[in-house]
């Protein structure tokens, strides 16, 4: 019986042996398993915020003037530099060039490669990696090497894009938004064919910069003018209240004192609700599709807010479209059907008449309060949002 029992804990203390190496090579292995999973975690963060921080280079004047040396630059320039902030395993985190692409996202077809044949570029994909190739190098392991695994290959890919199917815009305490609106069609032929004389380099300077400016004031748009436009820059008309208006949004027609207030600290929410009864501008409906505001206004500005709109120059500010105006002088009303971004570049309210105009630099444009809605129109690249599509 003693032979037995001896014999018995002997194999029960081989087993037990045997058991421990199983138990603490797992363990040793479930170290270096939780590595490689923070070193993807890592990856990933790096990855997803130089995806983000490149796509944003769509939103530059270097995009609007089609520049694209300049814009191939940002993006390789900031999605580095957001992911050399992420690190991983607390070493900076290094993206190549070759890992950065560029061009077209189809939200229609997101899986598909980004496009290069000519349409606006929107997307950009970065590929980031620890693979022993890499100037990051693969990921080190510790207890593996017992097994004759000293690294281990990891990367991470992320793509953003901007989403500029705007549905509308939610307005803030502290708004940006200047009370001034402007005839759609006429905005648009501005973008495309109006005059270049300023650019923006912490001031502005008289030189174009292949960015069209749009001319707010002074504009009279008869029903002539736009049938005989032909796609030609549009030239001030002689009959109908004009294309050019200033809105009274939430404060009636209360004088040049309340405008001047307006100018100078924008129309924040409470404006808004007073005079839409919200503060959520939605342009674009899903089932009812185009959705419109009417705002009366003034199709004139005064000359006494030069000094309050000279303070904003080189500021960027927010303005309405409309797409229709009725009635004349202080009882004019405007269709309001979208906004717009633009840069202050000059004023001039006084001498002759033809001379006069409030000069703005159409502006890429985002923020946290722009509505997006897979159904609604492209803007061109003029506003939207910066998303993560893959």
């Amino acid at each position: 019986m003693y032979g037995q029992s001896f014999r018995r804990r002997g194999i029960i203390a081989v087993q037990v042996a045997v058991s421990l190496i199983v138990i603490m090579g797992f363990a040793m292995l479930s170290v270096d398993v939780g590595v490689l999973y923070n070193s993807k975690t890592d990856l990933q963060r790096a990855a997803d915020a130089a995806a983000m921080s490149g796509a944003s280079a769509y939103l530059t004047d270097a995009a609007l003037a089609n520049n694209e040396s300049l814009l191939i630059s940002l993006l390789h320039s900031r999605s580095q530099q957001y992911s050399a902030l992420n690190p991983t395993l607390r070493e900076s985190t290094q993206l190549e060039l070759s890992d950065i692409l560029f061009g077209t996202h189809e939200y229609g077809h997101p899986e598909t490669a980004l496009a290069m044949n000519g349409t606006r570029w929107n997307g950009l994909e970065v590929t980031v990696r620890r693979q022993s190739e890499s100037v990051n190098g693969a990921v080190p392991l510790f207890f593996a090497r017992v097994f004759g695994h000293e690294r281990a290959d990891v990367t991470a890919t992320a793509r953003a894009a901007v989403d500029d199917r705007v549905a509308g815009y939610r307005f803030v305490e502290d708004g940006g938004f200047l009370p001034f609106t402007i005839h759609e069609d006429l905005y648009n032929d501005l973008v495309a064919n109006g005059p270049d004389n300023f650019s923006y380099d912490d001031s502005v300077i008289r030189i174009g910069d292949n960015i069209n400016e749009i001319r707010l004031f002074p504009w009279k748009w008869s029903d002539e003018d736009k049938a005989l436009n032909n796609g030609q820059t549009l030239q001030d008309g002689n009959d109908a209240s004009g294309n050019f208006g200033t809105l009274n949004i939430g404060i009636g027609n209360q004088g040049t004192i309340t405008l001047e207030n307006q100018i100078l600290n924008g129309i924040d929410a409470a404006d808004m609700e007073n005079e839409f009864g919200t503060s959520d501008l939605i342009f674009y409906d899903p089932i009812k599709g185009q959705q419109t505001y009417q705002a009366t206004g003034n199709p004139g500005l005064s000359t006494a807010v030069k000094d309050e709109l000279d303070v904003r120059i080189g500021d960027v500010v927010g303005f309405f479209l409309h797409n229709d105006s009725y009635d004349n002088g202080s009882g004019a009303t405007f269709v309001v059907t979208a906004i717009r971004f633009g840069r202050v570049m000059d004023v001039k309210l006084t001498g002759n008449p033809n001379d006069r105009s409030l000069v703005l630099q159409p502006v890429a444009y985002t923020d946290g309060y722009v509505i997006i809605d897979e159904s609604a129109p492209s803007t061109g690249g003029q506003l939207g949002r910066i998303v993560l599509v893959k």
